[in-house]
Parts: structure tokens; C-alpha cells; sequence
């Protein structure tokens, strides 16, 4: 047997970590248009072709990115965090789909959550590019803001 923690050690510094995509081949970052020559690879040699993204896997990562997304939110919206629970989720849903920075220049709608104007929250999402570029999940949002239930389930 063997000393993972070692053995993770070794790697780390062998293959080096890497924060975005990069060639193995080249050790170039991948940018879109990009001939790559060896494999497309991130952190820690995840080399993406061979070593596919498990769903189990996924939903770790997911479980990291939504605290972060909601840490991020809260630290930029402190009164977001008080929403009860339904329109809570839908927010961070909203800034985990067009990042913190792209949710706060909805000022109306933001506006509205914090007055607890439920239905002009609802329209301001509604009245949007955003809606209209995203489709059910936005009018799934919407629905939340409006309603504080999640009776509304399109697919």
C-alpha cells in the first residue's frame, strides 16, 4: 500500500495546478478557436477527454460553486439573505446563472425584493433580455419571486 496524502503531494508538484483549461502537450491555456495537441486538462493533470466529469463528481463541485455563488451574493446584498427560503434560492439560482456582478444591474428588481414587492419583482425579471434568452428556468424564477412557493415546476 501507499501514503496517498504522499502520493498527492508528489503530484501537485510534479503536474503543477492549474486553475483553467490548458494543453498537456504545450502547456498553453485553451482558448476558443485553439488547436490543441495533446489532451484539454485542468487542476491537477484532469485530463477532460480521457477522464471524464462523473455526475456524482459534478455535484460536489456544484455543492462548492453554489456556496461560493451565495457567499459572494450575501456579501454584495446582505438583506438578500433574510428573503425567506423559496425566493432566497431563486436569487442565488439568478446570480449563479449571470454571476453577482450581471445580477446587480437589475436595480429595479433587486429594488423590489428588498421592499417585498413581490409582483413588481416578478415583472421586472419578466421584462428582461435575461427572460427572454432563458426560458423556463427564468419564468421558474419569476414565479418564485412572485408567489414565495415553488408550485410552478416546468421542466
Amino acid at each position: 500500500m501507499f501514503d496517498s496524502v504522499k502520493l498527492r503531494a508528489d503530484l501537485e508538484r510534479d503536474e503543477g495546478y492549474r486553475p483553467a483549461i490548458y494543453d498537456d502537450a504545450t502547456s498553453q491555456p485553451i482558448l476558443p478557436g485553439a488547436h490543441v495537441q495533446g489532451h484539454p486538462t485542468i487542476g491537477i493533470g484532469w485530463a477532460l477527454d480521457t477522464n471524464p466529469l462523473s455526475h456524482e463528481r459534478a455535484l460536489v463541485i456544484l455543492a462548492w460553486h453554489v456556496d461560493d455563488k451565495a457567499r459572494e451574493l450575501f456579501a454584495a446584498l446582505p438583506w438578500a439573505e433574510t428573503l425567506d427560503e423559496v425566493r432566497c434560492r431563486a436569487l442565488v439560482n439568478m446570480a449563479f446563472n449571470l454571476g453577482v456582478a450581471g445580477l446587480l444591474q437589475f436595480r429595479k428588481l433587486l429594488a423590489a425584493l428588498e421592499g417585498a414587492r413581490w409582483t413588481e419583482a416578478a415583472g421586472e425579471a419578466r421584462n428582461s433580455v435575461w427572460f427572454r434568452q432563458v426560458g423556463p428556468r427564468a419564468e421558474r424564477i419569476a414565479k418564485a419571486f412572485e408567489t414565495g412557493t415553488d408550485e410552478l415546476r416546468i421542466a
